[in-house]
């Protein structure tokens, strides 16, 4: 099996998990920007599984995620064959009142930028990131 396969094995693991918790998650093809989105009771969380372990790179990345979009980011990892979770959370929320505020502007830009059609639309990855990085000085 190669790596990406394996990759994206854990990351339906993952998905399942996070489902089985109560949580909508959607999964993003190649794993761009990120690996997973999860949403439940107004909150959104970001999702970076490592199957390899976590390392220096991929928290650095997870605080540039967090920094940017002023949402937690949550990397899954596997540790001493064990499943282990690191939470990385924003310092500031970037202006958004709260999570529920995000994700109505969300569905309002997918609304308007591909028109209803979009809830069939398979181009999520693309969507999200720029809606999330529309005019940001960085790109990760």
């Amino acid at each position: 099996m190669s790596n990406y396969a394996k990759g994206r094995r854990f990351e339906y693991m993952v998905k399942k998990i996070l489902e089985g918790d109560g949580w909508l998650v959607f999964r993003f093809a190649g794993s761009k920007p990120l690996d997973l989105v999860a949403f439940r009771n107004g909150k959104i969380m970001l999702v970076e599984c490592k199957l390899s372990g976590v390392d220096t790179e991929a928290i650095e990345k997870a605080h540039r995620y967090a920094s940017l979009t002023g949402l937690p980011v949550m990397i899954f990892f596997i540790e001493n064959g064990a499943l282990k979770s690191l939470m990385v959370n924003p310092v500031e929320r970037k202006g958004w009142a709260n999570s529920v505020q995000m994700l109505h502007e969300f569905a309002d830009y997918i609304l308007n930028k591909t028109g209803l059609e979009s809830l069939c639309f398979e181009d999520w990855d693309k969507l999200i990131w720029d809606f999330l990085y529309e005019g940001a000085d960085t790109k990760c």
